[in-house]
């Protein structure tokens, strides 16, 4: 068990922390935890986005569900709209059995930093596209800073 639980740690512990060790920055933040279910929190999100779409994938054995569209709020301390053409990625991480349960419980008790992951239903990751570009910037970090702040 402790082997097993030590090998998932050291997995979560990479998958949660590679993009950071590339943007070597204290405040970055991979993903962000949600309660509600994967499907829920997209079709909630579908709602608040401007000609928004929502795609289902998989990826490693998780469902992933992409909702796309325009999406601004306000920013006060700028005293502009933030936001734009972003996608929100919604994974589904729930614990699938009752051994996956065990073992996140005991890494959220050895790794208390990594308890919100353990214990979430989904992981968001968001990500803004580009001004005249295909490609995706990961704005999650930003995202969470600001919805922390002003309630999004």
């Amino acid at each position: 068990m402790q082997e097993q639980a030590s090998s998932v740690k050291e997995s979560l512990i990479a998958n949660t922390s590679g993009s950071a060790a590339r943007n070597e920055r204290k405040t970055r933040v991979p993903t962000i935890p949600l309660t509600k279910h994967y499907r829920e929190a997209a079709e909630g999100m579908l709602r608040l986005v401007e000609n928004g779409t929502m795609q289902e994938r998989q990826e490693g054995g998780a469902t992933v569900i992409e909702v796309i569209g325009e999406w601004r709020a306000a920013d006060p301390e700028e005293g502009a709209m933030w936001g734009g053409h972003m996608k929100f990625a919604f994974k589904d991480n729930e614990a699938k059995s009752e051994e996956e349960r065990t073992v996140r419980d005991f890494l959220a008790q050895q790794v208390p930093r990594l308890a919100a992951y353990m214990g979430s239903k989904t992981l968001l990751t968001v990500y803004k596209q580009e001004e005249r570009s295909e490609a995706w910037k990961d704005v999650t970090s930003q995202f969470a800073l600001k919805a922390n702040k002003y309630g999004y």
